[in-house]
Parts: C-alpha cells; sequence; structure tokens
C-alpha cells in the first residue's frame, strides 16, 4: 500500500515467484517502494528475484536489509532518502548487484556492507561518507573508486577485491588499516596520501 511504513524481518524472505513489488498509484516500469516507507528491515528481499529496485523516503535501514537478493543487478534510493549510513552487510552476498545509486545524505559505509557484491565494477560514493567500516567492500567486484573524502577506513576495507585496480585515498589520511588492500592482486594505481604515518600488518600482503 501507498501509506506503507516499515518492513519487517524477512518479511518476503524466499518468495520464489514475487517478480513484481509495486505500491497503489506507481506508474513505472520497474519495482518500487513507496515514500511512506520508514525503515526495512534485515533479509527483507532474501531469495526474491526481483532484478531491480527503487527506494523512495526511507529513513533508516538494519543490518542485512538486501542481505542474499541474489537476483537484484540495480537499486536507487531517490534523494528524498534520510537515511544516513549504510548499515552492516546490508548488500552482502547479492552476486549479481551491478548498479547502486546512493542518496547524498549518506556518511557512513557499514561493516561488509558490500561483501561479496562480485558484479559490482564501480561505485559512486556520495561526497559526504567519511567512514567505511571494517571488510565494507571485501570480496567484491570493484575495479576503481574514489573515497577521497574518506577519513577512516575500516580493516580490509578493500581486502580480496581481486579486479581492483584504481583507488583514489583521501589526501589527509594518516593510516592505512590492517589488510586494506589485502590480495588486491590488480592493483596498479593507487597514491599514497603523505602524511600517511602507519602502514599497519597485511595492509598490502598480494598486492
Amino acid at each position: 500500500p501507498a501509506g506503507l511504513e516499515a518492513l519487517g524481518p524477512g518479511v518476503f524472505q524466499d518468495c520464489p515467484n514475487l517478480t513484481r513489488i509495486v505500491y497503489d498509484g506507481y506508474t513505472g516500469s520497474g519495482n518500487a517502494l513507496p515514500a511512506s516507507l520508514a525503515e526495512i528491515t534485515g533479509c527483507a528481499f532474501k531469495g526474491v528475484p526481483i532484478t531491480n529496485l527503487t527506494v523512495e523516503g526511507l529513513t533508516k535501514a538494519y543490518n542485512y536489509a538486501f542481505s542474499s537478493a541474489d537476483q537484484l543487478k540495480s537499486i536507487t534510493f531517490a534523494n528524498d532518502c534520510k537515511i544516513t549510513e549504510i548499515p552492516g552487510y546490508c548488500f552482502r552476498y547479492d552476486a549479481m548487484l551491478e548498479t547502486v545509486v546512493l542518496p547524498d545524505n549518506i556518511t557512513i559505509i557499514g561493516t561488509y556492507a558490500f561483501s561479496d557484491c562480485t558484479a559490482l565494477g564501480f561505485l559512486t560514493l556520495p561526497a559526504k561518507v567519511t567512514e567505511t567500516g571494517n571488510y565494507a567492500f571485501a570480496y567484491s567486484g570493484l575495479k576503481a573508486i574514489d573515497v577521497s573524502n574518506v577519513t577512516t577506513m575500516g580493516t580490509y576495507t578493500f581486502g580480496y577485491c581481486e579486479g581492483l585496480e584504481s583507488v583514489v585515498l583521501n589526501e589527509n589520511l594518516t593510516k592505512i588499516a590492517n589488510g586494506t588492500f589485502f590480495d588486491c592482486y590488480s592493483l596498479a594505481n593507487l597514491v599514497i596520501p603523505k602524511d600517511v604515518t602507519v602502514f599497519e600488518s597485511n595492509a598490502f600482503v598480494g598486492t
């Protein structure tokens, strides 16, 4: 319904025939959630065979909100979304996810948020993102990313990103955290900021 306010844990989980999700009055061709929706909790779309989704008005997403939506290829958060964080494990194991459009007010990418998104080659982070959690993009298919506004990076942020070729870091970064580029075999374009004084263990192992 157009006035929907929340999606509970696993609300659509393992509904193999659910290929269309819309609300009353929606006239678009894809799947969409209404602007009235304030909260999405864990595993709401796990195992649901939708390939695209537009999210409007969202105030809060919980850990695992879109995790294991294994046929999801694209998701767009409208700029009227009020969320400021992509929570932990949010898109983990979304193996077909190729396109993510984030709202401008995101400031934090949580732990394991995009881990194991193996089809995600590129992602544009909003300018307000200043923090990435542990393993935020680990095991993903990223090829290039600009994190020049990120001042706090968790451990293994890009760990095991074997296809990662280029990363732009914040020029004021002072530390490369443990395992940040662990096993990034393809990394060829990286400028270490002049203020970096600490390389933690395993930061570049296998790179």
